[in-house]
């Protein structure tokens, strides 16, 4: 699907591949990115691109005016939050959403994905 190929780990570990970066993980390539290569940092601004891009669809159908991360993702946001930013700006009609960050201890993906249209 476009969303796995272009907003997963498997675009992460693909486009390191494409670069010539020999990595097994996000991990890793995360760790090149924040040793300074600029093939792994060049890696995680399109990936925020794409996630914006995405996530801009959402945005455009639903006049959405806050998106809430968390999980694993938010470990990484310094590599790639500015991006997505941009990417929405680009991309949404309605605007640009406020980012939020939820820095829970557990995994809340599930919870925030089902409240996504909930009226508040």
């Amino acid at each position: 699907s476009y969303t796995e190929n272009y907003v997963s780990n498997k675009f992460l570990l693909k486009r390191s591949f494409e670069c010539g970066l020999d990595i097994k993980s996000p991990i890793e390539l995360f760790n090149l990115a924040n040793s300074g290569n600029e093939l792994a940092k060049m890696i995680f601004k399109e990936y925020g691109e794409n996630i914006g891009e995405v996530i801009s669809i959402i945005v455009n159908e639903h006049k959405v005016d806050e998106i809430y991360f968390s999980g694993g993702i938010v470990h990484g946001k310094e590599l790639f939050f500015d991006f997505i930013e941009s990417s929405l700006g680009k991309f949404s009609k309605c605007g640009v959403p406020k980012l939020n960050v939820l820095e829970a201890e557990y995994e809340t993906g599930c919870f925030g994905a089902s409240r996504l249209f909930d009226s508040h």
